[in-house]
């Protein structure tokens, strides 16, 4: 899909996406490439070797000007949307990464794209922020796994 089919140019609804960015995980390649010269107009929280990007005061993705301006070489996981990365587990010599599709994205059916590209794509950031030689898991989140997902997000919420 090229810059001018994405069906997110129509939207005006708030959601954790390019309209209100919080929470994106990218790599550091992703960083220095994609956001790092936007200092001034984003949060950056740095865990392990992923950085966790979120634009000050709820604003729109600093790469959103009426359309993505980074669209063809944007990070994995705004690839993934409505598909997210969720948590990141890091251990001696593997990382574990859980990938959900929740959201109220009023677009979810269009941009959707199969479980197992998802689980994929979220396999391939983690080769790429940790290197070939770390062992890389990917769970979809479900269950348990999807309940401490949630609490985790809102306990971090409540900290901000």
């Amino acid at each position: 899909m090229s810059v001018s089919q994405n069906p997110c140019l129509a939207c005006n609804i708030g959601q954790d996406c390019c309209n209100r960015l919080t929470g994106l995980k990218v790599s550091e390649a992703e960083f220095q490439t994609h956001f790092q010269h936007h200092a001034d107009r984003i949060s950056v929280l740095k865990t392990g070797k992923i950085y966790e990007i979120s634009a000050l005061d709820e604003k729109p993705c600093p790469n959103w000007e009426e359309q993505c301006t980074v669209y063809d070489t944007r990070p994995v996981e705004c690839r993934l949307f409505p598909h997210t990365i969720g948590q990141v587990v890091e251990k001696e010599h593997e990382v574990l990464l859980t990938v959900h599709s929740r959201t109220s994205c009023p677009l979810k059916a269009d941009l959707r794209m199969s479980e197992s590209d998802a689980v994929e794509m979220t396999r391939e950031f983690g080769v790429n922020s940790y290197g070939s030689n770390t062992a890389i898991r990917v769970k979809r989140e479900t269950g348990i796994a999807f309940l401490q997902a949630l609490a985790h997000r809102a306990v971090k919420k409540l900290s901000n």
